[in-house]
């Protein structure tokens, strides 16, 4: 049975022109999210499920399949990426029915680390999903929230301004790099809301979720940083 990648990289981005292939410290930055699936020999294929040429070119330059162009009507940004998962499922299964599981990791994750794809792999033996999961950096439940009518800042739950931060539970995020899946588990199912999913938990300083440019400004600072940590520990 085959253990697969698939990497969802569209061509449209809003916030960020042609994010998915815009150089991140040297080269286009789904390049290094390709090099980190290929690198962790975990995956008997890595795909790019794409609806465009130029995305495809690149990804295909770093050693990445492009099966299929991706259909216009879940290549949009209402779009899931269950949704897109699933496709590429139902595109595999009409060639061969020999999928055993499905990792979707995301285009835009340059910090992502080969040991955590292969921590998340050997979870699925108990589990339907597997994902990249970090700690928030404080506790939401002292969230506040900004009430534009009068100017005034506020407590999202009042009661909990007195709690000191080490009594209050911690909590955790998507860490955006990675979600294994077995293939019946991404037909059948949502990963964080149907089945049994068990976390990878990746560290603060190598998660940056890239929605604009002053996130992709702090996620080249982060990998600026680690490279040279990682030189002086060898």
């Amino acid at each position: 049975m085959k253990n697969i990648a698939i990497i969802p990289a569209r061509g449209g981005s809003k916030r960020i022109q042609k994010k998915n292939i815009k150089y991140f410290n040297g080269q286009p930055i789904i390049g290094y999210v390709i090099e980190k699936a290929l690198g962790c020999k975990i995956f008997d294929n890595v795909f790019v499920s794409t609806d465009c040429m130029e995305v495809g070119e690149v990804a295909k330059r770093f050693g990445a399949e492009i099966p299929f162009i991706r259909p216009t009507e879940i290549s949009d940004d209402q779009t899931s990426v269950v949704e897109v998962i699933r496709h590429a499922i139902n595109h595999f299964d009409q060639i061969t029915n020999t999928l055993s599981t499905v990792c979707l990791i995301y285009p835009t994750a340059p910090l992502l680390d080969v040991k955590d794809l292969g921590e998340g792999f050997k979870l699925l033996e108990n589990a339907d999903f597997s994902i990249s999961v970090s700690e928030f950096p404080f506790p939401i439940e002292r969230a506040l929230k900004f009430n534009g009518a009068n100017n005034l800042i506020e407590m999202r739950d009042k009661k909990n301004f007195l709690l000191r931060s080490q009594d209050l539970p911690q909590t955790f995020h998507d860490a955006g790099q990675f979600i294994f899946g077995h293939k019946n588990s991404w037909i059948k199912k949502n990963p964080m809301i149907d089945g049994k999913n068990s976390p990878v938990f990746i560290a603060r300083e190598r998660v940056q979720d890239i929605d604009n440019a002053a996130d992709w400004k702090y996620a080249e600072m982060k990998s600026a940083i680690l490279k040279k940590l990682n030189r002086r520990e060898k």
